[in-house]
């Protein structure tokens, strides 16, 4: 018996990241002496009261943010939900969860969400570890980020992967939007926001670039417009274009645009839109989020002189 229960702790351990309850143990077989034994000779270590490792199991974030999941009975939530989604602004973050346990004390380094009800529709498992959906992580994380701007680079980069859809993101916000609960008036304001285009931006910069231009007086431009030469053959897919005013917006961000390589690339596409008649207007980081005013200014300058 030991032998089988042992076999099944192991499955359990290698599954939960190095992590299983002491419910998934008398599960598996074990008694509460064979327990008790395992970890008074050091087989077993303690990660919480009621959750456990195998000795020797190696300490990482997954290992001890499944532990904790398991003795509060909820789900990976807030940043810690964006860590498993891999969404952007979440790559350092604390063990977070959400649950309706009450009885569970608060334990050092896990943050705590509590709520009063959590729907089987908004928990999933991410990685093997039960986490919010990605709408309600979404939700969660305008309510944590609190601006705009990291919450619109969080949700665009979710609908550019296609990890959900704006109508999905409307349909969370009806089931649990209500007044004073953070986080869904950002959200909101960024669904309506995106309806008013086809596709999502696509990168963090052109989130910003984006909001800059939607919150001025400037008409909103197409974002990945294809643009071709007389004989159909590609030219560029720029962030955004004015067709009419044949007028480019283009995000300049050192992840993609800096090396020889991506040099000449950018080169060869600008001088090919310039030979259809197409002016181009560069945006850094500094320049959408230092000096907005400044590139609505700019962009103002060039639509008047195409007009």
């Amino acid at each position: 018996m030991g032998t089988h229960a042992d076999l099944a702790i192991a499955e359990l351990n290698r599954l939960g990241h190095g992590a299983f309850s002491r419910a998934e143990a008398l599960a598996a077989g074990h008694s509460p002496k064979s327990i008790r034994y395992r970890l008074e000779v050091g087989l077993w270590e303690r990660l919480y009261p009621t959750v456990y490792s195998i000795a020797g199991s190696p300490e990482a974030w997954m290992r001890n943010q499944s532990a904790a999941c398991k003795w509060m009975k909820g789900v990976a939530s807030h940043r810690a939900a964006g860590h498993l989604w891999e969404l952007p602004g979440c790559e350092k973050t604390p063990i977070e969860v959400l649950t309706a346990t009450n009885n569970v004390m608060p334990h050092t380094g896990v943050r705590v969400h509590r709520t009063k009800r959590l729907p089987e529709s908004q928990a999933t498992v991410v990685d093997r570890i039960p986490c919010t959906t990605i709408e309600r992580t979404l939700m969660d994380l305008c309510g944590h980020f609190g601006d705009r701007r990291g919450s619109a680079i969080a949700v665009d980069d979710a609908l550019r992967r296609g990890l959900t859809t704006l109508g999905a993101l409307d349909h969370c916000l009806y089931l649990t939007a209500r007044r004073g609960r953070n986080g869904c008036g950002v959200l909101r304001k960024i669904v309506h926001s995106r309806m008013r285009t086809s596709v999502p931006p696509h990168s963090p910069l052109e989130s910003v670039i984006y909001d800059v231009i939607e919150r001025s007086h400037l008409p909103m431009p197409r974002l990945q417009l294809t643009i071709r030469d007389s004989h159909g053959a590609f030219i560029a897919r720029p962030d955004f274009v004015y067709l009419d005013e044949k007028l480019v917006v283009q995000g300049h961000s050192k992840k993609w645009h800096w090396g020889e390589a991506a040099e000449s690339k950018d080169l060869d596409q600008h001088n090919r839109l310039g030979a259809l008649g197409f002016r181009i207007i560069y945006v850094t980081w500094a320049d959408a989020t230092r000096y907005p005013d400044h590139l609505v200014a700019t962009i103002d300058a060039h639509l008047r002189v195409a007009a």
